[in-house]
């Protein structure tokens, strides 16, 4: 390990060896930081909570990717964040600023920031809008506002400012550093978007599929490149104090408490309602359960008939954050090409759509569930946003409910 990568490449490398101390080390040292990447990019405390909680869980899976001859420890973690924050935002759109962005800190942090080399070269205000893209994930169109372009503009210029910015070298500390031969080319400079943080959601799915395979060894080269070479911005976010999220994370990973909580949800799911698939409302999430000594929430639950097939669904809704998390528990994952879609169904007839659910969870912001509704899930068409209506039957339904 080499000396300049700080203390942070020292616990992820033991991170990698599966060392739960050096986890537990690593954030204590780092949460902060990275809470302050989340924030400063999402605008949303409760955003920036699920962020970190999904990318410690990542940092423990994928530890091993660290290389500390091509990047600083700090700076792959607060890649990481980045890409989890931007990701969350653009899959989500704009999310309701809640007044805990701390922006006085942050711009007190960005007056003495570190400017990559090559970036005084480019015209001072189109400099500031790509510094404000960096640290804030800007779309195009953010960019092409900040900078007073039109968005058809912001494309070109930026592509004009990254050639400056490879113009004058690159980073010589770190030795693992790749430089491709077509560094200006077209995956340069798409890499380079990629790590300024302004493309869509479509093509930063379509770049983290390249760098998902191993054998596109020249564009994570590029990809490489363009993180040390931004990374002097890195310095310009603020460390902000975060709530202790660290037992709900290892929960997550390790199966603590609130595992045992989920597992306790199921059970009690199929004991009140003879093993049929069911879904639970919860007023407040199992991680304020742990962490938190007031009063237990109400609790809300609705029986849904699955038709045989045993899908079980654990939900937890919290009024004050708005966040609403669904678990599948059981029950098959999809078939490729779909995804389980969870629908609220109003009194009225009303369908409204809530959330995909990719994977096993996800969580969204929910300001209202009537005590009179119903939730139900369909199986539909895996796509980047919401189906508007029901493609096919509720293969769940239920009424919301007190326990």
């Amino acid at each position: 390990m080499t000396d300049h990568t700080g203390p942070s490449a020292g616990l992820l490398l033991r991170i990698a060896q599966q060392d739960r101390e050096a986890f537990r080390g690593l954030y204590r040292t780092v949460s902060a930081k990275l809470y302050g990447v989340a924030l400063r990019i999402l605008g949303n405390k409760a955003e920036a909570e699920l962020t970190v909680q999904d990318l410690f869980t990542r940092i423990w899976l994928h530890a091993g990717r660290f290389n500390p001859d091509r990047e600083r420890g700090l700076d792959f973690l607060i890649c990481m964040a980045r890409d989890s924050a931007i990701d969350r935002r653009r899959a989500r759109g704009p999310v309701p600023a809640d007044g805990s962005g701390h922006e006085t800190a942050f711009m007190a942090h960005e007056a003495d920031l570190r400017h990559p080399e090559g970036l005084s070269r480019v015209e001072p205000r189109c400099a500031q809008a790509i510094t404000a893209a960096y640290l804030g994930g800007l779309t195009h169109a953010e960019i092409a506002a900040a900078c007073g372009k039109q968005e058809a503009e912001v494309r070109p210029l930026l592509h004009d400012a990254f050639r400056q910015i490879a113009a004058v070298g690159e980073p010589k500390a770190l030795p693992g550093l790749v430089v491709p031969d077509d560094d200006c080319s077209e995956d340069g400079m798409l890499a380079a978007e990629f790590v300024l943080g302004s493309l869509s959601l479509e093509e930063r799915r379509m770049v983290q599929r390249r760098l998902a395979n191993l054998h596109d060894t020249a564009f994570a080269a590029h990809v490489a490149l363009w993180r040390a070479r931004l990374a002097p911005l890195n310095a310009a976010y603020a460390a902000v104090s975060a709530p202790d999220l660290l037992t709900m994370i290892e929960a997550r990973i390790f199966g603590t408490p609130v595992a045992v909580q989920q597992s306790n949800l199921k059970r009690m799911a199929v004991a009140m309602f003879g093993g049929v698939a069911a879904i639970a409302v919860v007023a407040a999430l199992t991680a304020i359960a742990v962490r938190d000594t007031t009063p237990p929430p109400e609790l809300y639950a609705a029986t849904l008939e699955a038709g045989g097939n045993q899908l079980i669904f654990a939900a937890a809704w919290d009024p004050g954050s708005r966040k609403f998390e669904v678990l599948r528990t059981g029950g098959p994952a999809p078939a490729p090409g779909k995804d389980y879609q969870i629908w609220l169904l109003r009194a009225d007839g009303a369908v409204q759509p809530l959330m995909m659910l990719r994977g096993e969870e996800n969580v969204t912001l929910i300001s209202h569930i009537p005590r009179d509704a119903k939730l139900g899930v369909t199986l539909e068409p895996t796509s980047d946003g919401l189906a508007a209506k029901p493609s096919g039957p509720m293969l769940l339904t239920g009424k919301v409910q007190r326990l």
